[in-house]
């Protein structure tokens, strides 16, 4: 088993297509992981990301000390396009699907029916844990993260 940031066990030129999807803000080097995206692409290989983004680099003490026990490390879109630059790494498609991804939450109180449930109360706990995580999602991408698919190849 490899890690993304070090594909020991994958050559060099031997992937075709190269996904990565909604872990890579958990990886705490991404330089090492965007190089390593490259070594194992295969020249006509491509590559798509989708991630979540930091809006800024503003620090904010608590939030900050809670991503780190979290594992959180989210870059900026500018951080990515420069990595993928220096990797020499060309994109042919980003977008920023922030909105569509809040509208998802949309029917979140039907995600989980009530009969999965033994007992009442448990469903209850488990939707005002639901209830709350939504809320949380939702206002960061709103207000401190974006959500972005990039795409592309060597080149």
């Amino acid at each position: 088993m490899d890690d993304a940031q070090q594909l020991k066990n994958i050559p060099d030129n031997s992937v075709d297509v190269f996904l990565c999807i909604e872990s890579a803000f958990h990886y705490p080097d991404k330089q090492k992981f965007i190089k390593e995206m490259r070594r194992v692409l295969k020249p006509s290989g491509t590559f798509l990301i989708a991630d979540l983004l930091a809006s800024s680099r503003k620090k904010r003490y608590f939030l900050e000390r809670w991503k780190k026990k979290m594992n959180f490390h989210h870059w900026t879109k500018e951080e990515y396009l420069q990595a993928f630059k220096e990797q020499g790494l060309k994109l042919t498609y980003d977008e920023n699907i922030t909105k569509p991804v809040i509208d998802g939450y949309t029917d979140f109180g039907s995600w989980v029916p009530q009969n999965k449930f033994k007992y009442y109360t448990g469903y209850l706990w488990y939707k005002l844990f639901v209830l709350i995580q939504v809320k949380v999602n939702i206002y960061l991408l709103k207000k401190r993260r974006h959500y972005y698919v990039f795409a592309g190849k060597i080149g």
